[in-house]
């Protein structure tokens, strides 16, 4: 059996050549130490959440993926302009905004949400406007 979360009650006695955590030549295989049959309690209850990684699970529960980042929003714009100087040579002047009403977006950082280690989840702000000009020669 593999448990998520093991909270061994005696000492775990593994043999080094029985060891499941052989240096091998495959690299990227996650082999799990196989822990049947060890001195395990799995009737463990976390004391602020009051929650338990082994089933049943309480009823008041969230469920997977209810909690997501804040909404974020922005516009982005351009105006342009073409003018043919001849037959071979176009020019285009661009005003591009991006962003343009200038509003702070939060994100939550990505890989940084695991509560297990923070008691908060890390995130951060962005959202500058970016305004260009350019001109562009088209031959």
């Amino acid at each position: 059996a593999v448990y998520p979360r093991a909270f061994f009650t005696g000492p775990v006695a593994v043999k080094p050549a029985e060891s499941a955590f052989k240096a091998t030549a495959t690299p990227n295989i996650n082999i799990y130490m196989p822990l049947t049959g060890l001195p395990a309690d799995s009737s463990y209850v976390n004391p602020i959440t009051k929650t338990s990684e082994f089933g049943p699970y309480p009823a008041t529960m969230s469920g997977r993926n209810r909690f997501r980042g804040p909404g974020a929003w922005n516009i982005d714009g351009g105006i342009y302009k073409n003018t043919r100087i001849n037959e071979r040579v176009d020019t285009q002047l661009r005003l591009e905004m991006y962003n343009s009403m200038n509003h702070a977006n939060l994100f939550v950082d990505s890989g940084s949400v695991d509560m297990s280690f923070n008691e908060y989840v890390p995130a951060s702000r962005s959202g500058n406007r970016n305004i260009q000009l350019a001109l562009k020669i088209i031959f």
